[in-house]
């Protein structure tokens, strides 16, 4: 699956957070496998919305970078059954 977003540079990426939260499930086997595995994120600086900004002259509190996020795909929880559900 593929994400694709606008994220406000200011923040902390999606990435990182769920990498964060991988290092804590690893500590935690009840949380285990209850996190969407990324295979890979990067923002794409170059087409941020700060040079918009720049080039027309409109004066703003901040920014978004384009965020491209690849996860493997997860299935709906209705395709499990006995033991797995």
């Amino acid at each position: 699956m593929v994400k694709v977003h606008w994220l406000e540079a200011s923040r902390v990426g999606e990435g990182e957070i769920i990498e964060m939260a991988c290092q804590i499930t690893k500590q935690n086997d009840g949380v285990n496998g209850h996190i969407p595995d990324l295979i890979c994120s990067r923002d794409f600086n170059k087409y941020s919305t700060k040079g918009i900004h720049t080039t027309l002259g409109i004066v703003s509190k901040g920014y978004r970078l384009l965020w491209v996020m690849l996860f493997c795909r997860l299935y709906p929880i209705t395709n499990l059954t006995g033991e797995r559900f």
